[in-house]
């Protein structure tokens, strides 16, 4: 990698930090019951067993936390790992009672610092537009799964609608795009995961690959 593209993605890493710590506090005041309900509804309906070390990659405020929980077994220890530092202290400030069960971890998911097949399943919601290098997080992600582990990457609405919400956004992430599911495939199997479904419509975009 040239020097020239590695400052631009520490330069992007930074900007991203910023404007993720910025909004940490107002970030739930935008979650609709609807998006709550979806998000339910897709966790009770998936066919894949959640069970012990799981990964919330750019979990942010917690939102997946309650479902993530409630998905799994009993021995299932859950890391909340995100790059904005305030992100993960509004995410701890939810937590509550089940803070014992959640470990939360300032990272940078392109250098993950955990070892190789240390979990059972890697989940990332609504952040894969947001990262530098896309295809060397989804070989971080590939390294740190166990064998027969899952990578899950989910948004609620198609790349089509995020671009173009995106896109209208004046700040940093105006430019973070989302390849369609067709192309990020490609991308996923680069990385070295096995693809076991995708599916892209306007209310959901979803890559659920397995390391083999």
């Amino acid at each position: 990698m040239g020097i020239v593209r590695k400052e631009k993605i520490k330069y992007k890493l930074l900007m991203h930090r910023k404007f993720f710590d910025f909004f940490a506090s107002k970030w739930d005041d935008g979650e609709s019951s609807d998006k709550i309900n979806q998000l339910k509804k897709f966790f009770y309906n998936l066919n894949v067993n959640i069970s012990g070390n799981v990964l919330d990659i750019g979990c942010g405020t917690g939102i997946l936390v309650p479902f993530l929980l409630k998905k799994s077994s009993r021995d299932c220890h859950l890391f909340e790992l995100d790059l904005s530092k305030e992100m993960l202290r509004e995410n701890k400030k939810k937590c509550g009672d089940k803070s014992s069960l959640i470990n939360h971890i300032h990272a940078d998911t392109h250098h993950l610092p955990f070892k190789q097949h240390q979990f059972n399943f890697v989940v990332c919601f609504a952040v894969l537009p947001h990262l530098s290098d896309q295809l060397g997080a989804l070989k971080e992600w590939q390294r740190v799964l166990a064998v027969g582990g899952y990578l899950l990457i989910l948004h609620l609405m198609s790349s089509k609608i995020l671009n173009a919400y995106h896109a209208k956004v004046n700040t940093v992430i105006a430019q973070d795009y989302l390849l369609p599911v067709k192309q990020e495939k490609k991308v996923v199997e680069q990385a070295g995961l096995n693809i076991i479904e995708a599916i892209e419509r306007d209310d959901l975009y979803l890559i659920l690959s397995q390391k083999v």
